[in-house]
């Protein structure tokens, strides 16, 4: 009996090649294997623009079968920019292989071969995600928002530092939309959730995306009641303290410093003080530490009044989880590793980073952008893929921390070229 020949599935642009060694025309032959049931129709997008939706990503791949997606989010339930598409068929497999660098919304979407495991993974990542937000909404807090369920939610982004409630509502008063509630995401107060009354206003006020507070230009985007929740608990947790009374800064003796791993993206000190428990943590104690781009890593201390509390504290909540993270605590002796901010200023103190750039900027762009400010000689930097097509990312060095704070405020949100441009402290 002859024996079976032995194929290499090869996905091109717009057929699956078969490789056979015994094959008389170079080992190539063009046909649809018998078993096409073992072979991959997902896809992976990456560089995906925060407010993507569905019928973009349908869009974009126009007549190439959509048979589901999946975009992906992150712990709080925004999206991380990636999305995982099962297609129809092999053949569209390589005709959406062929949409590499096509653009969605203005974005350069990078396009690549992946595989059903990771489609699932990140189908039951959302689920866990959307099962742990529910868990820690508050219900009396739900009730209240939730007596009237035609009320609509958006998601404001990129507003001035001093921004207040009044400038929100003067934003939306031209298309009559009044928010009935404000929810601040962030103590800089550059992010919030609006609560309009019914999905009317919510249309009209989508109306002024891109419109601008002051020199800022705004990004708006639907949200939905949880996003609201969660905001309203940050705000509760971050609450400034009564004037004349200011927050209490417990200085940790040796041994009495717990360090936690492993924390959710977004988690707040009042779920740190909530996730110990009886466990006592000293009032102001926790410190929740930021990477030089001024994001979470992931990484908190939390001090105790004696060692023997600190110890207690670790038996007792060692892998245990915050939504849908387990944490990994142990003590630390070292007193320095326990107040991240009194650690001395870097280099990186008086960097920028910036965000939304086109991938054709250049090095010469950028210092015309920050032209009238003074930058460190030769500290342009724009991030590169292991291709070296750019990524949309630099960062730019100035003299000192003065100088970055001030171009941060005075340009944030302006354009090189035709992107609008996010700048940031590292």
């Amino acid at each position: 009996m002859t024996a079976a020949p032995e194929y290499e599935e090869v996905v091109d642009a717009g057929q699956i090649r078969r490789r056979c060694a015994g094959a008389d025309d170079g080992g190539v032959r063009v046909e649809p294997p018998p078993d096409q049931a073992h072979l991959s129709r997902v896809v992976r997008l990456r560089g995906l623009p925060f407010p993507v939706t569905q019928d973009d990503v349908r869009a974009f791949f126009g007549r190439v079968g959509v048979e589901s997606m999946v975009v992906c989010r992150n712990e709080c339930g925004l999206s991380t920019g990636e999305a995982y598409v099962r297609v129809a068929s092999l053949t569209d497999v390589g005709v959406a292989l062929s949409m590499h660098l096509g653009p969605i919304r203005g974005r350069y979407i990078e396009v690549f071969l992946s595989d059903n495991n990771k489609f699932h993974a990140a189908v039951e990542f959302n689920d866990a995600v959307d099962k742990a937000r529910r868990m820690r909404t508050s219900t009396s807090f739900q009730a209240s928002c939730t007596q009237n369920q035609t009320r609509a939610y958006i998601r404001m982004r990129g507003l001035p530092y001093d921004c207040t409630d009044a400038d929100v509502t003067r934003f939306f008063r031209p298309v009559h939309a009044a928010p009935t509630r404000i929810a601040w995401c962030s103590e800089k107060r550059c992010e919030c959730i609006v609560e309009l009354g019914s999905d009317v206003d919510a249309c009209r006020a989508m109306t002024c995306n891109g419109n601008y507070i002051g020199k800022r230009y705004v990004e708006l985007a639907p949200s939905s009641i949880e996003g609201f929740i969660e905001a309203a608990r940050f705000a509760t947790a971050n609450a400034a303290p009564t004037k004349g009374k200011p927050r209490i800064r417990h200085e940790p003796g040796p041994g009495c410093v717990v360090r936690m791993r492993g924390l959710p993206y977004g988690c707040t000190e009042a779920e740190i003080v909530e996730f110990f428990g009886a466990c006592n943590v000293a009032t102001g104690s926790v410190r929740i530490e930021e990477d030089s781009c001024g994001r979470v890593t992931g990484t908190a201390w939390a001090s105790f009044h004696t060692p023997a509390d600190a110890k207690r504290a670790v038996a007792l909540r060692n892998k245990r989880y915050i939504g849908c993270r387990y944490i990994d605590l142990d003590s630390v002796d070292d007193r320095s590793r326990a107040a991240p901010e009194s650690r001395p200023e870097s280099r990186f103190a008086s960097s920028v980073i910036l965000k939304g750039l086109s991938h054709c900027v250049t090095e010469n762009d950028i210092a015309r952008f920050f032209r009238g400010y003074r930058i460190a000689p030769g500290s342009v930097e724009v991030r590169r893929d292991t291709s070296g097509m750019p990524i949309g990312v630099a960062f730019v060095r100035f003299v000192n921390v003065a100088e970055a704070a001030r171009a941060v405020a005075d340009l944030n949100g302006g354009s090189i070229g035709d992107r609008y441009i996010t700048l940031s402290m590292r």
